[in-house]
């Protein structure tokens, strides 16, 4: 597929406006999820690291599209955003463009700068690359990065969000991740001395662009509007959900508590929601399949999770000769045990009728 096809189907396609498409879908423009974790190559899963692949990347879009969530937000820890692409994911990220316009799921590419310098050239030139691309709405995430909790450095920060604003009027800064996402980072803990961190990065010109932390601490135990750091500028705050996001291969998040300890305000303006991914793709269906239920306010059982896990490996080949059914009640009953699995390996020896569906490869069409 050419580039110059890619250009003219995108045009095409965004005759409709995402916003129609969301409307008309359903989708909650306040909810998504974030593929902002840390995949190291130690927990590489059938050749995949560091991020979802392409193909994994238009599936996750498409189902997001189908449970009522309108945003998806390339993030990932391991990554490093600011290297050119190659030719290769160059396209990629335009065929994310289109499968996210004609989805009415809203992308968002994550910008993580690190440490700057008051050269602003690698950031302007990324967010050259992701305009031409297609995709009209990024993040500057400036958490987990050596030496950004000094005023100059947040300064820099507030700068950098200005000469990109500047330079590409039309695209929309959609969310900042402040150095001091949680509550408990500054010392003490304290909700005015958290609010105090942000005066400076909360400053940046674009009210429109939430606030996105995660609240007391890096994985609540409860979440709800009270938590959030006060900011002056009254921009949205924003939920970032590390609950399911299980950093490691060895192990899959089973249960479904954010069903009961997330406040519903979290899923709507002026606040909202982001759920942080684990990996691989096939591991977290019954999540993100939870979190739309959420979205659309209706409540989430591990019968409707597991049934839609089951449906979407199956679709994807991962079931490797067992039934769709025998599958649906194995992973149900995993989900209601909730049990702390070591590795997969032992998982699969307590489920056998899940042996091969999270540790092989999905059967080539």
């Amino acid at each position: 597929m050419s580039p110059q096809f890619l250009t003219i189907l995108f045009v095409l396609l965004h005759i409709i406006s995402i916003s129609d498409t969301e409307a008309t879908l359903g989708l909650n423009p306040a909810a998504g999820v974030v593929e902002g974790f840390y995949w190291e190559q130690e927990d590489i899963v059938n050749g995949q690291w560091g991020q979802y692949s392409l193909t994994q990347r238009l599936q996750l879009i498409s189902f997001l599209s189908i449970n009522h969530l309108g945003v998806y937000w390339w993030s990932p820890q391991k990554m490093i955003p600011l290297v050119p692409w190659t030719p290769a994911e160059a396209s990629g990220w335009a065929q994310t463009a289109i499968v996210g316009a004609s989805s009415g799921v809203r992308i968002v590419y994550g910008l993580r700068p690190g440490w700057l310098s008051k050269n602003f050239s690698a950031p302007l030139n990324k967010i050259a690359e992701v305009q031409a691309a297609g995709i009209r709405s990024y993040s500057l995430n400036f958490d987990d990065a050596e030496g950004v909790a000094s005023p100059e450095q947040q300064q820099r920060e507030v700068d950098l969000a200005a000469a990109i604003k500047a330079k590409y009027p039309s695209m929309e800064l959609a969310f900042i991740v402040p150095y001091c996402y949680y509550q408990s980072c500054p010392a003490g803990g304290k909700m005015s001395e958290w609010s105090k961190t942000m005066s400076i990065i909360d400053s940046i010109p674009q009210p429109s662009a939430a606030m996105v932390t995660t609240g007391p601490v890096i994985t609540p135990d409860s979440m709800n509007p009270s938590k959030f750091p006060k900011l002056n500028s009254g921009r949205a705050n924003m939920f970032w959900d590390n609950w399911n996001a299980a950093d490691t291969n060895k192990r899959l998040p089973w249960g479904l508590g954010i069903r009961n300890i997330r406040a519903q305000s979290l899923f709507s303006a002026p606040y909202g929601y982001m759920m942080n991914l684990a990996f691989p793709l096939e591991r977290i269906i019954h999540q993100v399949h939870c979190a739309g239920k959420l979205a659309a306010g209706s409540p989430c059982t591990s019968e409707e999770a597991s049934t839609a896990w089951a449906e979407w490996l199956n679709e994807h080949r991962f079931l490797h000769g067992k039934t769709e059914s025998s599958v649906q009640s194995a992973l149900k009953l995993a989900i209601d045990q909730d049990k702390w699995y070591e590795s997969i390996a032992e998982m699969e020896a307590d489920l056998p009728a899940l042996e091969g569906i999270f540790s092989k490869a999905p059967i080539p069409i």
